[in-house]
Parts: C-alpha cells; structure tokens; sequence
C-alpha cells in the first residue's frame, strides 16, 4: 500500500516561504489539524494503523524547526507536548542513528508535563 510521502519536495511555497504546515502549526484551527496528524503518525510508528512511519519523523523535524515560536503560543505548547511524550514513550526512538539529537532536548520528563 502505498500513502505517498508526507511532504512533496515539489510542495507549493508562498512568496514568503511559508508553505501549509507552516500556515497550520500556527493557525488557531490548523493547529488541532497538525496534533491529530502527529497522533496518526504516533499510531503508524507504533504499527497500531497502516500508514507510512516516515510521516513522524518527517512531521517531528518541521515541528522542531518551528519549536522556538510555537513555544510561544498555548495551542504551540500543545504539539511541542504530544511531540514530547511520543518521543520520550519510545526508547528505541533515542537509540535509532537516524535520531534527530534536536528532539532528545525537547523531551520534558513526566512528572513536569
């Protein structure tokens, strides 16, 4: 089955270089839309839904490019959070090579969520 890539690099960019993921993370809606596609992608990483795994690391690094202006915002908070806990629940996750070391700061232990 094939669910195609989660983000073309044939992707239309506006003139300001802001392309629709970036236009979501930061929208008061799109933002809702951006914490159901990352648990999608949480769920087809830990195989309990067919789906491409590449979804969460790829969706995972365009958050932690934008991680210093969405802290800024709750609903910003609120992905950097489900991102947080999806990293911090997989253990194979932080000894995979492929690991981005961004993340590994970005994991908040438990008992400070």
């Amino acid at each position: 089955m094939n669910l195609g890539r989660p983000f073309p690099t044939n992707s239309k960019i506006s003139r300001k270089g802001h392309d629709a993921l970036d236009v979501l993370l930061f929208d008061q809606f799109g933002n809702y839309v951006i914490q159901t596609m990352l648990d999608i992608a949480v769920e087809a990483k830990e195989k309990k839904r067919v789906g491409n795994d590449s979804w969460f690391k790829r969706l995972a690094e365009r958050i932690i490019k934008s991680q210093h202006k969405l802290i800024r915002y709750s609903s910003g908070k609120k992905i950097l959070e489900k991102l947080s806990a999806a990293v911090s629940d997989d253990k194979d996750i932080i000894q995979d090579e492929n690991f981005d070391p961004a993340l590994k700061s970005l994991i908040v232990p438990k008992k400070f969520r």
